[in-house]
């Protein structure tokens, strides 16, 4: 009887670890891709500064007004991950 007890306690630790590891795993995944695609936005600002100035870098290209935008949208995605 107790053995059985034991075992079920380790079967319901085993359970509440892989949870809060998926957990884990689920918010670096979202704050990796939220970061990635403003550094993108990030990267394609460049491009637009150095278009200006005569140089041919990129096809796509974001103005100040879009970078804003990714920033607060940035900013809101870590604010509800970290709540």
């Amino acid at each position: 009887m107790q053995e059985k007890m034991e075992l079920q306690l380790h079967e319901q630790y085993a359970i509440n670890n892989n949870s809060g590891l998926t957990s884990v795993v689920t918010i670096l995944v979202g704050m990796f891709a939220s970061f990635g695609g403003w550094a993108y936005v990030l990267i394609n600002l460049k491009c637009l500064v150095q278009a200006n100035h005569g140089s041919d870098c990129c096809s796509t290209s974001y103005s100040l007004k879009q970078f804003i935008l990714a920033t607060d949208g940035l900013f809101v995605v870590f604010a509800i991950m970290f709540y």
